[in-house]
């Protein structure tokens, strides 16, 4: 099975338009959601000479990062007006086109009028820098190549093709199972950690793929007063050796993040944060915590548990702090 980030929205349309050849609504993106011959066009454009970009928006929610860097596929279908040379340009980006990162382009000169399927297959160092499958957008532009009179570029299908996430670790989380209350710690499973946790060594291993968000809830004292002793700690393996990326988030602001070679065998990690990083945190409220692979070698990590641990506030008894219920985990 796959997932498909298709145009949502216009975000600029230069010189395009849809009169033509498509349903003459102003909008452009709607014709490019499915192989259907209404198509959008760009402006016309002779030798050596490119037309504008019509950039679109990608499918904004509901995409899962596949926690894999292989299989990601764009793929156009498209043509020139005429019999007359033009190379077309499907580019990816991350964020807004020329604002964002560009990611990869799909490219091919186009002949004539007969519609042509083009395709693309990111590296995977290209699919390593999508960073969010939730804010990707497309720029489509043409160049004249060869003599002649003018010539538009037209496209009736644009797409990324990327693989399904890897179905979620099936670990229900509870509130307050098994957690002592030896010191301030923000619990990501909360229960008494083992080496089992629901993971079986099946031919479909449960596994993890993301790390949903949660908040703290019922924090029973103070926060800390001090950027020191800030420590993550989790248990861990993989089916094989490879990277699990662990990312500290307040709300949408990375505070730190960095990769951990798992081996196949449970182990202990731990990591002290940075004392610069741990000072730009407000709101220990508004904490969140993504744990991925990044690494097709990585691609089925175990997760037994996780918690960030942190000093008691002052003069405070030591906290429970946990995340809403069901929230780290998922399920």
């Amino acid at each position: 099975m796959a997932q498909f980030i298709r145009p949502i929205a216009d975000v600029d349309a230069g010189s395009w338009n849809d009169a033509d050849e498509g349903d003459n609504d102003g909008e452009h993106w709607d014709e490019l959601v499915a192989n259907d011959d209404s198509k959008t066009e760009s402006d016309a454009v002779g030798n050596n000479t490119n037309s504008t970009d019509l950039d679109v928006e990608g499918t904004n929610s509901g995409i899962d990062d596949p926690v894999s860097s292989s299989d990601h596929i764009i793929r156009v279908v498209w043509n020139s007006d005429q019999s007359r040379n033009i190379t077309g340009h499907a580019e990816l980006w991350q964020g807004v086109p020329d604002v964002g990162s560009l990611i990869a382009e799909a490219t091919v000169q186009l002949v004539d009028t007969t519609e042509i399927t083009t395709t693309y297959t990111l590296t995977g160092g290209e699919a390593d820098n999508i960073t969010d499958y939730n804010d990707l957008h497309f720029a489509l532009w043409g160049r004249g190549t060869g003599g002649g009179p003018s010539r538009t570029l037209q496209v009736d299908l644009l797409e990324l093709e990327i693989p399904d996430a890897p179905s979620g670790f099936n670990e229900t989380v509870t509130d307050d199972a098994d957690v002592t209350d030896d010191t301030s710690r923000i619990h990501a499973a909360a229960r008494t950690p083992t080496d089992d946790v629901g993971v079986t060594d099946s031919a479909t291993p449960q596994h993890l793929t993301t790390v949903h968000e949660g908040g703290l809830s019922n924090p029973t004292t103070g926060f800390p007063t001090v950027d020191t002793d800030h420590v993550v700690r989790f248990r861990a393996r993989s089916v094989t050796d490879g990277d699990l990326r662990i990312s500290i988030y307040e709300g949408a602001s990375l505070i730190e993040e960095w990769d951990q070679t798992l081996t196949v065998t449970f182990t202990d990690y731990n990591r002290t944060l940075a004392q610069a990083n741990v000072a730009n945190i407000v709101n220990y409220t508004d904490l969140r915590f993504k744990v991925q692979g990044v690494s097709a070698d990585a691609a089925v990590p175990h997760l037994s548990w996780f918690e960030f641990e942190m000093p008691d506030g002052v003069g405070a008894d030591p906290d429970d702090l946990l995340p809403s219920h069901g929230a780290l985990l998922g399920a």
